[in-house]
């Protein structure tokens, strides 16, 4: 039920139910977050601010010693639990649950200013089932502790509260630059209005200018505190400069690499790479937010500026802000991280619409109304909730991106430093694969190089990474090095002790050929082996290893030649069980227009090396068009028994008879 229209100045009246309510929900968040703590290895995005955290104990100083982008604020909660604790994958999931939980309650908190405290529970809990990548928890902190502070700073105005909202914009900074920024500058506005528009906001007195510069000022100053800690803790280390660089013009630098896909979402009419479903949960917080911003403005235009217009004016601010977040990447996660803002904004749309409906229709008539509409709300949420767990069709390709239940699938034990990490079977065989071809080539203590899509195999196969970075650009572009910082690191990998390195092959394919990067792992290192989508090089030259290497890399970009199919046979006429050779075999065939020939040699691959199932998906795209859909059936089922993917389900989807247009069905052999 909605709370009633007009926001007494010390916000909304707490009630007993208001106590044990958010109490019982925390407890039964944390309870539900950590019985999912052991479940999901994210190798690039946890990898990334573990690994950092990891070296920043060791006396090493981010951002100068060990590159990063983001804010420092995850990168230091980090390394003070691995300081208490010790470096470990669920000590770093305890401070994510933490994040959550806090998300949880500053949720219930601000939806409390719209609606009673049962309906506040929504919202509140959806943040903790499906909370999306755990990792990324701070952007709803960075929203949810400016958002909450902006509540109470304009329900009753005072300069303690206006600098403590400074202090909030500050830390937001510090957890999420982009969003900090926006959601400071419009608090260090917001606690302007109190003092020039006095009556709307529950104060006496006239309108005083000096008292809006005051409070200004000290919500101004409360902002300076944690980045100004930050500043003096990397200064007096000697590494301002790196810090700055890093944080504000390179990380700006890093989202501008990505392109603002909405566009491109509403021009399919809602039909997203993962499927219309998944299209349509991605439209959902566009709609929420023109929809609140179309009803913020006629309120304000019937009742002007007060305490809970200026809040919704912040929800409208951060839900802006964070749609670049939510739209570089037409993914279902980037809703969830993002989500906070989203949640609170259908809440208020509801409790508006419950308020009109009770005013419309007085009596048992407009409580029915009411009940009708948060009905509608709680089966519209616990629909999305559905989606999202149950993954119908499935919305993403990571279990883990959704942070919820649907990760229990991941059911393959793997010891990470001494503990139990549940993953999927393609994940588990690709850590097994490459911590043995690791331990038979590299020593204990010696470093390898990792690049650039799984950091965390340092920490996996307990390696230390020699080098200063922690991935190349995996897009084309300088965004997240500088071509002269490319060089470098490279001589310096080089001038190491470095023999092994670790590449995603995708990235091998895509990135651009003057990459420094790339083209020093071509020239200086050679394949010894597959793991999954990982390569495992070795420094030294080895010809006709490169020879496959390149082989491959001609074949993924539809450029193989005669040449190329020559090599590929007389490496397998050396070495008949290397399933990387056969795969490449199949591919080059491909772009060579031989499909026929391809199939038996994507079928070897697949045979010799089960845990990759990229072999068999192909050899099945290739056998329905030649119209053999009951051999594509058969090697479509040994893929899906090794993962689903939106491969596999288009290619079923394609499998499926479609009538004939005398009712009857389309059958292949």
């Amino acid at each position: 039920m909605p709370e009633r229209d007009r926001v007494s100045p010390d916000g909304p009246r707490t009630v007993r139910s208001d106590r044990w309510l958010l109490a019982l929900l925390v407890v039964c968040a944390a309870a539900y977050l950590w019985a999912l703590r052991p479940y999901g290895l994210m190798l690039l995005d946890e990898g990334y601010v573990v690994h950092a955290a990891e070296r920043m104990i060791g006396g090493e100083l981010l951002y100068r010693d060990v590159y990063g982008h983001y804010a420092p604020l995850l990168y230091h909660a980090l390394a003070l639990a691995f300081a208490v604790a010790g470096p470990s994958i669920l000590v770093s999931r305890t401070v994510y649950i933490g994040l959550l939980l806090a998300n949880v309650a500053i949720t219930y908190r601000l939806a409390r200013r719209f609606v009673q405290p049962a309906a506040a529970l929504v919202p509140a809990s959806l943040i903790a089932i499906v909370p999306g990548q755990w990792s990324k928890a701070t952007v709803g902190f960075a929203m949810g502790v400016v958002l909450l502070t902006l509540a109470r700073a304009l329900e009753r105005p005072g300069g303690l509260r206006c600098f403590a909202l400074g202090l909030a914009g500050g830390l937001a900074v510090a957890a999420r630059q982009d969003l900090g920024l926006v959601l400071l500058a419009f608090s260090v506005a917001a606690s302007a209005l109190p003092a020039l528009l006095p009556q709307r906001y529950g104060e006496h007195g006239p309108r005083s200018l000096v008292l809006a510069i005051r409070r200004v000022f000290a919500t101004a100053a409360g902002s300076v505190v944690v980045p100004g800690a930050f500043a003096a803790y990397y200064a007096a280390k000697g590494g301002l400069e790196a810090l700055v660089h890093a944080t504000l013009l390179r990380a700006f630098t890093q989202r501008s690499a990505y392109g603002f896909e909405l566009w491109s979402l509403l021009a399919s009419g809602g039909a997203a790479p993962e499927g219309r479903l998944a299209g349509a949960a991605l439209l959902a917080p566009l709609a929420v937010l023109c929809a609140a911003g179309i009803v913020w403005i006629w309120r304000i235009a019937r009742r002007g500026l007060d305490a809970r217009s200026t809040l919704v004016a912040g929800l409208l601010v951060a839900a802006l802000a964070a749609l670049s977040n939510v739209y570089y990447q037409l993914r279902v996660l980037r809703v969830l991280e993002s989500a906070l803002p989203y949640w609170l904004l259908a809440t208020w749309l509801l409790a508006g619409a419950a308020r009109t409906a009770g005013r419309r229709w007085p009596g048992a008539r407009g409580n029915a109304v009411t009940a009708g509409i948060f009905a509608c709300g709680v089966v519209a949420a616990g629909l999305l909730v559905w989606a999202v767990v149950a993954g119908v069709p499935r919305i993403d390709p990571g279990d883990e991106y959704t942070g919820s239940m649907r990760m229990r699938r991941l059911d393959e034990p793997v010891d990470v430093r001494g503990e139990t990490v549940f993953v999927s079977w393609p994940l588990r065989e690709e850590i097994r694969c490459l911590r043995s071809v690791v331990s038979a080539r590299v020593p204990p203590g010696e470093p390898i190089f990792v690049a650039p899509l799984a950091v965390l195999d340092y920490s996996l196969l307990e390696r230390p990474n020699a080098l200063w970075m922690l991935l190349g650009d995996y897009l084309p572009g300088d965004y997240l090095l500088t071509a002269t910082e490319k060089d470098e690191q490279m001589r310096r990998l080089l001038d190491s002790r470095v023999r092994v390195a670790l590449v995603d092959g995708f990235w091998l394919a895509a990135v651009r050929p003057y990459d420094a990067i790339r083209r020093t792992l071509l020239e200086r290192f050679h394949p010894v082996q597959r793991c999954g989508g990982t390569l495992v090089l070795e420094r030294g030259e080895d010809r006709a290893s490169v020879a496959l290497l390149e082989a491959a890399l001609r074949a993924v970009r539809g450029r193989a030649s005669g040449g190329d199919l020559v090599v590929m046979q007389e490496l397998l006429a050396r070495d008949p069980t290397n399933p990387f050779a056969h795969e490449v075999l199949g591919r080059v065939l491909v772009a060579l227009g031989r499909t026929a020939e391809a199939v038996p040699a994507l079928e070897t691959a697949g045979r010799l090396d089960p845990g990759n199932p990229e072999p068999l998906e192909l050899a099945a795209e290739l056998l329905l068009a030649q119209g053999r859909r009951a051999h594509a059936a058969d090697l479509l089922a040994r893929a899906e028994s090794v993962r689903e993917s939106p491969a596999t389900r288009a290619l079923r989807a394609r499998l499926v008879p479609t009538s004939s247009p005398r009712g009857g069905s389309a059958k292949g052999d």
